[in-house]
């Protein structure tokens, strides 16, 4: 962590406490750096948009993180154990999945050292050119009006150690989304099975998660969990094959918009914390309270067969599996569990 982003953690940490004045002098001894090299850091801060109060014999005062991504935003928010994790901010990128992957697979090939290797990361832009949803489908991006996140996660380092918790993954992201956007946001979002989440009956969050095995050892080394937010964007500007089916958080810009960076931040805080307890389950029970399904009317067809038969059932539960038990028009009951099928409401 550089000298720019301690401060800002610093201050946010004593503004979101008791909005209490932090003194140069103080973040000075607690980095063993000049008191100058603090006031160019502020100075630096308040450039990039955040607006920070200096008074004499007092201090420093955080009044407010700049809204745009930044490094320094997402560092300050993010929870004690992740302060020290690699953070990567793009204006642009291919995609941050795929820039995950990248770092994984050159880091298993260079670095032998295992204490060495990066366990936990993210990988933030504010905008995609090649991003991919479930079953390799495009989507439409608004540059700077987007988060586009993914995080690293391995088996044993803050994340559960038993491999087979790990396909309960993308469930526990889908909850530490909608906990994060309810604690940053206020907004209340609603799960459509396995992994979309809504509001006001519109998508505006996709996941994606991909993992690195290790065949030899029959294990999964990493895990890259991929979220997709459609943060602030007009429902006139969705495309027409979208309008009725895409939404955002929020369609303008204006006061009640929080921080990228902190949103961001507070997604990763929830994931790590979920991931500690994978095998526990324990957030099945709020996966199914925000269910925008159980017991409607929903069709599904098997994606494996081109041009599958289209069938009809009731979402009857959620399963602690994270499956999706539905009765069938025969009456006859069955559990679905991911990538097996496509599914919506029925008209």
């Amino acid at each position: 962590m550089n000298i720019k982003d301690h401060v800002l953690r610093r201050l946010y940490g004593a503004s979101i406490s008791d909005n209490q004045y932090v003194s140069g002098e103080e973040i000075s001894e607690e980095l063993g750096v000049s008191r100058m090299a603090v006031s160019k850091a502020v100075k630096q801060l308040v450039e990039e948009g955040n607006e920070i109060e200096a008074v004499t014999k007092k201090g420093y005062r955080l009044l407010s993180i700049t809204k745009e991504l930044s490094e320094a935003g997402v560092i300050a928010g993010l929870c004690e154990e992740l302060k020290d994790i690699p953070v990567h901010v793009y204006e642009v990128t291919e995609s941050t999945n795929k820039n995950a992957m990248d770092d994984i697979v050159n880091q298993n090939m260079n670095e032998m050292d295992p204490e060495k290797k990066f366990k936990t990361a993210l990988y933030i832009a504010k905008n995609q050119t090649a991003g991919r949803g479930r079953l390799g489908r495009s989507f439409v991006t608004f540059p700077g009006r987007n988060i586009y996140f993914s995080m690293v996660l391995t088996p044993g380092e803050l994340v559960g150690n038993n491999n087979s918790d790990i396909v309960y993954i993308t469930t526990a992201a889908s909850i530490a989304v909608l906990r994060a956007v309810k604690k940053v946001c206020g907004i209340e979002l609603e799960i459509k099975w396995v992994n979309d989440l809504y509001y006001k009956n519109r998508k505006i969050c996709g996941i994606l998660t991909q993992a690195v095995s290790n065949f030899e050892a029959g294990h999964i080394e990493q895990v890259v969990v991929g979220i997709g937010i459609n943060f602030v964007v007009r429902q006139e500007d969705f495309p027409a094959e979208l309008k009725d089916i895409a939404g955002a958080l929020y369609e303008e810009e204006g006061d009640e918009v929080p921080s990228v960076s902190l949103l961001s931040a507070e997604i990763a805080n929830e994931l790590i914390e979920l991931a500690k307890g994978l095998s526990e389950h324990t957030f099945i029970e709020d996966y199914k309270k925000h269910s925008m399904i159980i017991g409607k009317k929903i069709s599904l067809q098997n994606r494996a067969i081109a041009g599958g038969e289209l069938k009809y059932a009731i979402a009857e539960d959620i399963d602690e599996t994270g499956g999706l038990v539905v009765r069938f028009e025969d009456g006859s009951v069955e559990t679905l569990h991911t990538g097996e099928v496509s599914i919506r409401k029925a008209d």
